[in-house]
């Protein structure tokens, strides 16, 4: 039989995408437009995560309000499932390389320890010293790889000036 659905966490679960929407709108105006490029407001390098920032939001309103709409709030059970527990830890990566990597350190240093950290966190199943080794081992060419091809790419294609 289908669990009822908990009304309380769908509009907590709204608001909270209600503010990243937001935050990224915000960041993503206060990005370097390129004007002295000929870049208008929809060419501009922040153009992108200003619309995802607004559908974010936006779509967090519809969640919000569907979730509301003719349902008493209660309070939700707080259960927390392993693909939960992952989720949260994936966040918190996130956001520990967005809020406080990025703009601390070069760009391509930033990107090389958070790819080679959420590898590692994500990708260890056998604690063996050869399995680690090895597993440290990728992540760190990844973490490299993507470090690179990302900085490259920014830089010399999009033009995007890197923090």
């Amino acid at each position: 039989m289908k669990e009822p659905r908990n009304h309380m966490l769908d509009a907590l679960s709204g608001g909270g995408w209600i503010i990243l929407g937001g935050i990224f709108a915000i960041l993503s105006l206060q990005m370097d437009r390129r004007e002295h490029l000929g870049a208008t407001f929809f060419t501009a390098p922040g153009f992108v995560p200003f619309m995802l920032g607004l559908a974010l939001a936006f779509f967090g309103v519809v969640l919000v309000v569907r979730s509301l709409k003719g349902h008493v709030p209660e309070m939700p059970e707080l259960r927390m499932e392993a693909s939960g527990v992952r989720a949260l830890v994936a966040l918190g990566l996130m956001s520990v390389y967005a809020l406080v990597l990025v703009g601390r350190m070069p760009f391509w240093l930033a990107t090389f320890l958070f790819v080679s950290t959420f590898i590692v966190t994500f990708g260890v199943k056998d604690f063996r010293p050869r399995a680690v080794s090895v597993l440290l081992v990728k992540a760190m060419l990844t973490g490299a790889l993507t470090a690179a091809v990302v900085s490259f790419v920014f830089q010399e294609v999009f033009l995007v000036r890197l923090p």
